[in-house]
């Protein structure tokens, strides 16, 4: 760790930052139009979770921790996924298991509460503090 830097660690459960990410309670307005959530990616290589893998029990490597989920774009993205394939372990499979649980890879994600719960937190937060958190759109604040 660098100096001024700390760690820590707590269940995904139990983190309110995690857990309002999790249900889309915190998503920029940008999320919800972005024109990356698509199944063509701009990048070489796309890298995330997981969700929806098929027959996880029957993985031959340990798991419990979750998976990774490595789109290989195009030529450079096979070249670095070559590099790093004896670091880890791979496994093939069809786009649309990966699209099951990663919908952001068909569409922008959907609109949620987001706006309702800003409003509620801006009944109950001094003013002090809201006007400081750049992650509160004013729009919703003056309501």
């Amino acid at each position: 760790m660098g100096v001024g830097t700390m760690t820590i660690k707590e269940s995904c459960l139990k983190n309110p930052y995690y857990k309002a990410f999790f249900y889309g309670l915190n998503y920029r307005e940008s999320c919800y139009q972005c024109s990356y959530a698509c199944e063509n990616r701009v990048g070489d290589l796309s890298i995330g979770d997981f969700w929806g893998f098929g027959d996880i029990e029957s993985l031959p490597f340990e798991h419990k921790k979750g998976l990774s989920l490595i789109f290989v774009n195009n030529e450079r993205g096979e070249a670095l996924q070559k590099e790093i394939s004896t670091a880890m372990s791979f496994i093939e499979r069809p786009l649309e298991e990966a699209i099951v649980g990663n919908p952001q890879l068909r569409h922008p994600v959907k609109r949620t509460n987001r706006v309702r719960i800003y409003r509620l937190l801006s009944r109950f937060m001094p003013d002090s503090v809201t006007s400081k958190m750049v992650f509160i759109d004013r729009k919703i604040l003056r309501k």
